[in-house]
């Protein structure tokens, strides 16, 4: 019985090294990817996630983040929207650790996963308190806007006047002629906009 038991220690025993020296024969990678890409990923929402990773000339891998577990040398993690894993509400990074044998070196992969926020859409309402003067008189032009994050009258920039979101802004003017006066607002990334427009006739 006891001859049997060493013989098999010695076989593990042998496994392992052989297991080492081909392992180590050749620097060990690892890569992991988010829905195909590295590094940041953002997803839209209600997206599924896939993380993957593959490793050559590892001994053994293990997933550091976002929680510790052995996984396989080739493999994938799905995640879907309310999973435990997946970026629910902030940032999670997804790491895997590939060791060339064991204790021995090791090389470290990452990709980090979030979801876009749902932008709002920007609104602005527009309005003066006369659109028909007689020269030197003023009138009063006011606006209203909603989600946005600053806001522009026929390329004037009024970025000081409209710095907080909701903000109400009147302004009175003495127009010399008639014109056409636009407000145009925008979101804070600049990629959504709305503009209203009012004329003001003088006489």
């Amino acid at each position: 019985m006891i001859k049997k038991v060493l013989t098999l220690l010695s076989f593990i025993v042998v496994f392992l090294i052989l297991g080492s020296f081909s392992a180590s024969a050749q620097s060990v990678t690892i890569d992991v990817k988010a829905n195909g890409s590295d590094g940041t990923v953002l997803l839209a929402p209600g997206e599924n996630l896939l993380v993957s990773w593959i490793s050559t000339n590892a001994f053994y891998c293990q997933l550091e983040s976002p929680a510790f577990s052995g996984v396989l040398l080739i493999g994938n993690m799905s995640l879907y929207p309310g999973h435990q894993f997946y970026p629910n509400t902030a940032s999670v990074t997804y790491t895997v650790t590939c060791f060339e044998s064991f204790g021995g070196p090791s090389v470290t992969d990452s990709v980090v996963a979030r979801v876009a926020p749902v932008a709002l859409p920007v609104s602005v309402s527009f309005s003066v308190s006369s659109s028909l003067i007689d020269l030197g008189q003023s009138t009063t032009l006011s606006w209203t806007s909603a989600n946005a994050d600053y806001c522009m009258m026929n390329k004037l920039d009024l970025r000081k006047e409209f710095t907080n979101k909701g903000t109400s802004v009147a302004r009175t003017i003495f127009p010399k002629k008639t014109n056409t006066y636009t407000v145009t607002c925008y979101s804070a990334d600049g990629l959504t906009s709305d503009s209203k427009s009012i004329a003001v006739r003088v006489r």
